[in-house]
């Protein structure tokens, strides 16, 4: 295999856009057509001479619309709005295909969705991998998602930013990093104050934690993110887990 070709069997070598350099040895090839596209998927089998050892920072992660996510520590994930973004080329396509072919129109269609889908593939795959590189316990909320999106009206919202397939990434790549990410209970994360546990209902369009117990005041998002970390205390506890996991928590 060359840089810029790959030697197909029974087809001989093609020319292929090579995304980054392959470290392995090469186990498994599938080729792919979606829409006017093929893509070459590539399996390679490494050797790890060193074992990557965890951080030893715990964070939790409150994920969003308005922002994709709120960490625990303070930092803010943008939502990257790929979807929404795209809008307006959609209703262009539309407007002015909507005289013409069918097919050409489902063309331009099908290229403009999948640019969206990779984008968003990258976006999840990126900020996994930053978050995992940087945290060795990671908890986010076991979130019923499914049921969010035939509930709610942000479903649209909720399939754009991909909830589903940003927490299955971090999993596998947890995993592999040799780090932890668990889900924890919702249930009174947005409600409770992380100062002093008091229960304090909000309506949904109220952005500000201000707890009249304590009288903590900080953002919703990151009173929940710090509930939701401070969840996984009484998880550890449960599964009992080995002692350096839960030291991320002290």
């Amino acid at each position: 295999m060359k840089a810029s070709r790959i030697d197909i069997s029974k087809t001989g070598e093609i020319k292929i856009k090579l995304h980054r350099p392959i470290e392995g040895e090469v186990k498994t090839c599938t080729i792919k057509k979606r829409g006017s596209h093929w893509y070459v998927a590539l399996v390679a089998e490494q050797q790890l001479s060193v074992k990557k050892e965890p951080g030893d920072r715990a964070v939790g992660i409150d994920l969003g619309l308005w922002s994709f996510a709120v960490l625990s520590d303070g930092g803010v994930i943008d939502n990257p709005r790929y979807l929404k973004k795209s809008g307006e080329k959609l209703k262009g396509i539309q407007r002015i295909y909507s005289k013409r072919k069918g097919k050409a129109r489902k063309r331009k269609l099908v290229s403009l969705h999948r640019k969206v889908a990779n984008q968003r593939n990258d976006f999840l795959h990126k900020t996994s991998r930053m978050l995992v590189n940087q945290y060795g316990l990671i908890v986010y909320e076991d979130l019923d998602i499914k049921q969010m999106m035939m509930e709610g009206r942000h479903a649209k919202g909720i399939a754009d930013v991909s909830w589903s397939k940003f927490i299955k990434i971090l999993n596998y790549k947890a995993a592999s990093a040799g780090s932890y990410a668990i889900a924890v209970n919702p249930q009174y994360t947005t409600q409770g104050c992380s100062g002093c546990g008091r229960l304090e209902k909000k309506a949904i369009w109220e952005r500000q934690h201000n707890c009249p117990e304590c009288g903590l005041s900080i953002h919703r998002d990151l009173n929940a993110s710090k509930n939701i970390l401070r969840s996984a205390i009484g998880l550890l506890e449960e599964r009992a887990m080995p002692a350096n996991q839960q030291s991320y928590l002290l």
